[in-house]
This record gives C-alpha cells, sequence and structure tokens, in this order.
C-alpha cells in the first residue's frame, strides 16, 4: 500500500512532525496539493481527540468545514465552522481574532476532494502556522459511527415533518420552563434512568439539543446514544437560545411567567439578595435585573463563582468571577468550597444549565441557603472577558 509521510518543521521551535497514512483513494489531484504545500494529514482517531467534550469552547483545536455551507447545516464533525473554500473571503471574519498559532484542522468530502487542501493553503496566506487535513474527512467521521451536529434549519424541517425524536438534555427544571416543541426531556446525568423514554428501533433519527455551543449535556446524550448502538444521533449544538432568539415553537411555562414578571413585586429579598418571586420552582435564582446591575461593581461581602471547569473558564469569563468546577466532584467538596469564601456566593455556568445542577447539590448537601445562590443566564465571554449575559426566564 502506497503511504505518504509528510514532515512539517514548525519555525518557531524546531520541531518535525510527522503524518504517514495510506493514500491510495486520493485523486492525483489532491496528493499533489498535500504535496505541494508540505501539508500534515491526520485521521479520525486524531480528530475525535481534539474536539474533546464536543463544544466549541472544550475543543483543543479549531475544525474547519470546507464544504458548500448547505452541506454543512444538515451534518458536521461536532464543533466545526463553515469555512467554504470558494466562499472564503465572506466566510474568514469569524478567524479573524484567533492567534495565528491555534492548530487549524480542514476537511471536506473525503479523499478525493480537493477542498480541504486548497482552504488550508488559503489559511496559511492568512498566516495561520499550524495547519494539518483530515483529509478522509466527512464521510470517514460518519462511517466510523460517529454522532454529527446540525444547524437550526435541519432541527426546523425535524420538526415540521415529525421524523425525529427531539431530546432536551438540560436538567428537568430547565426543559419546564421552555423546550422546543414536542421534545422529550433526558437528562445527561439522569439518562441511566429513563431508558425507557427512547425509541426501540436502533435506527430512528435523534437530535439531541441543551443550551447552547458551549453546552457540552447534548453531547454526552449523543456519545451514550452511540455507545448504546443507535445510529442516526444529531447534536443540535445551537440549542434552546438560538431556537427561541428566532421565534421557533416553544413548550413550557416560559409565557406563562413572563406575565408574572410585568407584575408590581417581580422579586424577593433574602439577605440583602433579590431572588425572583416564585421560589418554590426555583431556590435560590438570583433576580435578573438585579444580578446585571450587582456585577458592575460587585460589593466586597459577594463572590461570584463561575462553576465550569478550568479550561472553560479560561477561555472567558465574568469579570470578578473566581473559577469552582462542579462536574465531576464530590457534591459535599463543592459546597465545602463554596462556604469557603465567606461571602455570599453567587454561582453561573454558560447556560444556567449546570448551575441549576449545582444549585440542588447545595440543597441536598446541607449548603447554607442564605449564602449560596445561583443565575439562569446565558454567558458568553470572549478571552478578554468581555461579555454578553441574557437572563432566562424563571419557572
Amino acid at each position: 500500500m502506497r503511504r505518504l509521510t509528510i514532515l512539517i518543521l514548525c519555525m518557531a521551535t524546531g520541531v518535525i512532525y510527522a503524518n504517514t497514512l495510506p493514500i491510495d483513494n486520493a485523486s492525483p489531484k489532491v496528493k499533489n496539493l498535500l504535496l505541494e504545500n508540505h501539508l500534515g494529514v491526520v485521521d479520525t482517531a486524531y480528530v475525535k481527540e481534539k474536539i474533546g467534550k464536543g463544544t466549541r469552547v472544550s475543543s483543543k483545536s479549531i475544525l474547519l468545514d470546507a464544504r458548500p455551507h448547505k452541506k454543512y447545516i444538515v451534518g458536521h464533525v461536532p464543533s466545526a465552522l463553515s469555512l467554504p473554500d470558494t466562499k472564503f473571503s465572506a466566510y474568514f471574519d469569524q478567524l479573524k481574532d484567533i492567534d495565528r498559532a491555534t492548530e487549524l484542522i480542514t476537511y471536506c468530502g473525503g479523499w478525493k476532494c480537493a477542498k480541504s487542501p486548497k482552504l488550508a493553503k488559503m489559511l496559511r496566506e492568512k498566516g495561520f502556522r499550524n495547519i494539518k487535513v483530515y483529509q478522509a474527512g466527512f464521510p470517514a467521521w460518519k462511517k466510523a459511527g460517529n454522532y454529527t451536529e446540525v444547524d437550526l434549519p435541519l432541527v426546523k424541517s425535524a420538526l415540521k415533518k415529525a421524523n425525529s425524536v427531539i431530546i432536551d438534555a438540560r436538567p428537568s427544571k430547565k426543559y419546564m420552563q421552555s423546550h422546543i416543541a414536542t421534545a422529550i426531556n433526558i437528562p445527561d446525568t439522569k439518562m441511566d434512568s429513563m431508558l425507557d423514554r427512547l425509541p426501540k428501533d436502533k435506527t430512528q433519527r435523534i437530535i439531541a439539543y441543551c443550551g447552547g455551543y458551549k453546552c457540552a449535556k447534548s453531547h454526552n446524550v449523543a456519545k451514550k446514544l452511540q455507545k448504546m448502538g443507535y445510529k442516526n444521533i444529531f447534536v443540535y449544538a445551537g440549542g434552546m437560545p438560538e431556537w427561541a432568539k428566532a421565534g421557533l415553537p416553544i413548550e413550557g411555562k416560559k409565557a406563562a411567567k413572563k406575565a408574572e414578571e410585568k407584575s408590581s413585586n417581580p422579586y424577593v429579598v433574602r439577605n440583602g439578595v433579590q431572588l425572583v418571586k416564585d421560589q418554590k420552582e426555583n431556590e435560590n435564582m438570583v433576580y435578573g435585573p438585579w444580578y446585571l446591575d450587582l456585577i458592575k461593581a460587585v460589593p466586597a461581602d459577594y463572590q461570584l463563582v463561575d462553576i465550569r471547569d478550568k479550561e472553560s473558564y479560561q477561555s472567558g469569563h465574568i469579570p470578578g468571577a473566581i473559577n469552582i468546577p462542579f462536574e465531576d466532584k464530590d457534591p459535599k467538596v463543592f459546597v465545602g468550597e463554596l462556604a469557603a469564601t465567606g461571602k455570599k456566593v453567587i454561582m453561573n455556568c454558560a447556560s444556567g444549565a449546570m448551575a441549576t445542577e449545582a444549585i440542588m447539590a447545595v440543597i441536598d448537601h446541607g449548603g447554607d441557603l442564605d449564602r449560596l445562590f445561583y443565575v439562569d443566564a446565558n454567558v458568553d465571554c470572549d478571552k478578554n472577558n468581555q461579555c454578553t449575559i441574557e437572563i432566562n426566564d424563571p419557572l
């Protein structure tokens, strides 16, 4: 079998990287592009390791889909961005602020598709120094049995055609608040006890979603479904924030609570903290407008706590927030770490889902409910800690 060995010299470090992959299936044009441009070729296992939890935040590399955007919409490798080689100028702005040393991985429609090496060449001309090509591409990703991501138009079509099981992977409290019409609730943390909700037919199309591009819960569900032998799994990464922003069909208690928000007393006060009015359904959830005002100048007796993992926190967080990760930690230890700050704590995550679970851990493990609170919000911060915060409606 003919093989292609490509040596890449990193000018900054002098390190040589070698990639050896069979290229017998590649067209002559693709072989020439790879060789002429000294492009390293990686395989499915390499890509799978790089995307980690599946979200754009957790990915160790930036994946770029060089196919036409219409192809990207109906299915792409998790965390990938759309950057068609024929529309390079129109789509490049999404990379303009990315460090040129960041690893980029391009892919397209397989070994005979020249779009991925063409895109890699264009990116190198823009100054990117660490570019690899997943030349086996999207066909190989699917053939390996991996789930794929889809965009909003496909989910709209699935809802209209009623040909898919749509799973909301967020906690039940978030689902009750609002969810995509017809979706069923199977939280990623409760999945093992809810297997009876899944279709018996392993070929049934299943679309999982959660709290947006930074939320890994839908990816967690997809991976479990994959291990169970389901063959037609998709993740709608835009999730509930994108769906709601588009004004598409929603079910749940959101509409009723919006009317209640307009009442003369939309909040209650505990220990100086404004909380949403209905504490029975939303225990220790802070009142959104009050929170947005508070974080402009956080008083000395308050501590903002970002409960995401360290990697997500470092990619951007609310100014003044410290990091106390919640996942994969004993709940009692977590509650103890919150209490150790000695202040009134307000927790946040990226979409409100993890913060909802965290306050439930506080309630279940003896946390001080006069000092430990959370905000239910979509929080999007860049590497300079410039944040956009959208408060979610309470139950």
